[in-house]
């Protein structure tokens, strides 16, 4: 008898992981119940079924409604998704760009997933009864990479010291001593702090190990509360970080559990905050931060609700946003420049090692004179245009244009086609200082287009491209294009790069030794506006390898 489809899906799951060699194979139990769902709620029988708004609606709506499962189970379920779309991708039942949106609507179901599962608690008196937030696995949540971009962070005194410098934390040690009696009697805790601020620095105190019962049941400020910020860098960091932990957890929580709102649930609003470390030094805007905040605080909420309990929040009790971020910045977590977050050193260490906790690499950058030229590309390629022209401008700085040129296309000999094309452009600033090293690598086959482009440049001769050569440049320039374009965006940017009717350097492109040489070949047949040009590259597509 023939196995029905969730069966022989997951006997095929079951093969394919053993092929692939995961040292976390899919959790049967949870891929039957997410197939059985995916069949009986939504109709997809099978994974080449899958759309945009599948996966949306599986754990946002069908989940809660019809899985009964209990919040520890969530990154197995996350995971199980996650698997699912590897699955699908590697056995090609589903278009590359397909499988992209997919992956980029599971990340952004997470927070609300997780929120809508864990069911926080909306009353301030069920806190201490969750788990630790720490327990969640960041890469599994947030649908991580393996290895994330290298970042620069001050030496560990300097993160101390700017730990110490936090006036949330002060204001936490001034309400302590007022309230519970300092060394010399009371002392003033500030004025203008409203309920919602005094909860939230009466509940850091706690959380903090600020204050403490006696024996006499009396609550007493402790020895952290009083020599604060005395306190060696690793106890200073370690207090700061956990500051930060319950800020972003149940600050906004607080709130609403103070102002007696059952609507709006803020328990993921923290979410924000990785979105913010991915950005690096560009942030993100204010309006965006409170976005983001937003849509996780109404996920559950119909539409025409939604905008009317947020808006009348923010009325009576202001932005959640733009109150979460000002917090934030008091305690030296973010700035706020021109209406742009940002996130400080002391976070971006804090996050690190939580990232590095959930096997998710952060590398730290080496000094500026102990970088090498592959580190210098690897920034380039990376990071936003202000971090990484800073990090460039240090590393030629005591290098003469010839020597940089020579140690980065050194560098690019033994990368790709992104590590070729960024050194073409961090070179070209550099004008005729780089004339010998680009003459120096017409000898590598793979650089020698982008050498005679750049000698064609410095010596204002025309370039004379071989069709392989050509062909080359093409085959550069669209490795990978559905992972750095939208599929909108495709259409315009294979026109932009092949003519309509131009189909005779298909010839060159399929006979070439490049790694990528189908993939190209099969994006332009399949997104070229131009149905003659689109036929033509299908054609040289077939031959590839053959």
């Amino acid at each position: 008898m023939k196995p029905d489809p969730v069966t022989a899906t997951l006997d095929d799951l079951a093969v394919w992981s053993a092929d692939t060699g995961r040292q976390s194979p899919p959790d049967r139990p949870h891929a039957e119940l997410m197939l059985g769902l995916l069949a009986d709620e939504l109709g997809v029988t099978e994974l080449s079924q899958l759309a945009e708004g599948s996966l949306r609606q599986l754990l946002l709506e069908v989940y809660p409604e019809a899985a009964d499962i209990e919040p520890e189970e969530v990154p197995t379920v996350l995971r199980t998704a996650g698997d699912l779309l590897d699955f699908a991708a590697d056995r090609r039942l589903l278009h590359a760009a397909t499988v992209e949106n997919l992956r980029t609507e599971l990340r952004e179901s997470m927070a609300p997933f997780v929120t809508a599962v864990a069911d926080l608690p909306e009353d301030e008196s069920d806190l201490d009864d969750l788990d630790d937030v720490d327990e969640v696995d960041l890469k599994e949540v947030f649908g991580l990479p393996d290895r994330l971009p290298p970042l620069r962070l001050p030496p560990e005194p300097e993160l101390a010291q700017a730990a110490r410098e936090s006036v949330l934390l002060g204001q936490v040690q001034q309400v302590v001593l007022a309230l519970y009696g300092g060394p010399d009697g009371a002392t003033d805790p500030g004025d203008g702090l409203d309920g919602a601020e005094a909860a939230l620095l009466t509940e850091l105190s706690e959380e903090l190990g600020f204050v403490e019962e006696t024996d006499e049941a009396q609550i007493v400020p402790t020895e952290d509360a009083r020599t604060w910020p005395d306190l060696d860098d690793d106890e200073v960091l370690l207090v700061w970080q956990h500051a930060l932990s319950f800020v972003l957890a149940w600050s906004l929580v607080l709130d609403a559990a103070g102002a007696g709102e059952e609507d709006l649930d803020f328990a993921s609003a923290g979410s924000a905050f990785m979105v913010l470390f991915l950005t690096g030094r560009e942030g993100v805007s204010l309006a965006e931060w409170s976005a983001m905040i937003e849509e996780t605080a109404t996920a559950e909420l119909p539409e025409s609700q939604a905008r009317q309990r947020w808006d009348a929040w923010v009325a009576e009790h202001g932005d959640p946003g733009v109150v979460l971020a000002e917090r934030l910045a008091r305690l030296g977590a973010v700035t706020v420049d021109d209406e742009v977050v940002r996130m400080t050193p002391p976070a971006q260490h804090m996050l690190r090692s939580e990232l590095l906790d959930s096997d998710v690499d952060v590398p730290l950058l080496p000094p500026v004179e102990d970088m090498t030229a592959e580190d210098v590309l690897e920034v380039a390629l990376t990071t936003g245009p202000d971090e990484a022209a800073k990090e460039v401008e240090a590393w030629m700085s005591p290098r003469t244009p010839q020597a940089a040129a020579s140690e980065l296309l050194g560098a690019a000999r033994g990368g790709g086609p992104d590590e070729r094309g960024a050194v073409a452009t961090l070179l070209t600033p550099l004008g005729a200082a780089t004339e010998q090293a680009w003459r120096e690598a017409l000898d590598e086959p793979a650089l020698r287009p982008y050498a005679k482009q750049a000698l064609a440049q410095l010596t204002d001769s025309a370039a004379e491209l071989s069709p392989q050569e050509l062909a080359w440049l093409l085959a550069d320039a669209l490795s990978d294009a559905e992972l750095r374009f939208e599929p909108e965006e495709l259409a315009e940017v294979v026109a932009s790069t092949v003519p309509a009717g131009e189909v005779a350097i298909f010839d060159h492109v399929w006979r070439l030794d490049h790694p990528n040489a189908h993939e190209v070949l099969t994006l332009v047949g399949r997104f070229h506006p131009d149905k003659t040009t689109a036929k033509a590259a299908r054609k040289a597509a077939f031959k590839v390898g053959g």
